[in-house]
């Protein structure tokens, strides 16, 4: 929102409490003040699923989004999740972006990001630890993708989440 610009139907996983994630099709509007500089964000989210039908109307990427649920710590690729749909990476590309609003890797990197929060509220890994157990395997990389994404670093983020710490 520092740029001013609204986000419109942006597709993101979001955490749910038992670990898993969901995805939420949101938009975020800048709220401006009499001069026109910006003072606040109001946001409206919904689940995917109250606007589909069913997981089936993915279409070809049900299969591509459970795998990448299932394995976003390992080192996942275009080519290997696009052949296990039937389209070529290319084709995946253009229609995951179509679909989802965004990149193959940008929504890999939040479902990764969404798990490394889990993971620094719920335990007490390092964030080095973590970063390897959410697939990062550097951990300066992760901090720096987790700083951009989530507005603060994985420690400060830590002990806003957990009294105490």
């Amino acid at each position: 929102m520092r740029t001013g610009i609204p986000t419109i139907n942006v597709v993101a996983p979001a955490p749910e409490e038992e670990g898993s994630n969901r995805l939420i099709i949101g938009s975020k509007f800048p709220l401006k003040d009499r001069q026109g500089t910006i003072i606040g964000v109001a946001g409206i989210h919904r689940s995917v699923d109250e606007t589909r039908a069913a997981p089936q109307s993915y279409g070809p990427f049900s299969k591509a989004m459970q795998h990448i649920h299932e394995h976003y710590q390992e080192a996942l690729n275009t080519h290997d999740i696009a052949s296990m749909v039937g389209l070529s990476h290319r084709q995946f590309n253009r229609r995951f972006h179509r679909f989802f609003n965004t990149s193959l890797c940008q929504y890999l990197m939040r479902v990764r990001i969404n798990a490394a929060c889990r993971l620094l509220t719920e335990t007490d890994h390092s964030v080095t630890g973590i970063a390897g157990e959410v697939g990062f395997y550097d951990q300066s990389h992760f901090s720096r993708t987790f700083t951009r994404l989530m507005g603060l670093s994985p420690l400060k983020y830590r002990k806003r989440h957990i009294p105490g710490a």
